[in-house]
């Protein structure tokens, strides 16, 4: 696991949003943590998009809020990665409607 945490840099997504929601984000969890870790994202309506997230760009949280006082992200204790919409409680915006994201596909990048 020591090489994969020196050697990866992010994730590269390729993905469409369809529908309403724009804004979208990727959460990573560890079973055993408290926190979740996850990068966000806004996207265009009905064409294909490479998302680059770098590990550097993913905030910790806590029941939804930032947790400042959180460990770094360390990606060799992630066992949970989830793509899904936001917009409420914590964000200075709301969404609203119907809307799907289609992946084409998820990679990891290197340095």
């Amino acid at each position: 696991k020591q090489w994969y945490q020196r050697r990866v840099r992010g994730f590269h997504l390729r993905v469409r949003r369809q529908g309403d929601l724009k804004y979208w984000k990727v959460s990573l969890k560890q079973d055993s943590d408290r926190y979740e870790y996850e990068a966000k994202f806004r996207l265009k309506k009905d064409t294909f998009q490479d998302v680059f997230l770098q590990f550097s760009d993913f905030v910790a949280l806590y029941r939804g809020a930032v947790e400042t006082t959180a460990p770094p992200l360390n990606i060799t204790l992630m066992d949970d990665i989830g793509l899904q919409t936001f917009g409420g409680v914590y964000d200075d915006f709301k969404q609203a409607g119907t809307g799907s994201l289609e992946i084409d596909y998820i990679a990891l990048t290197l340095k």
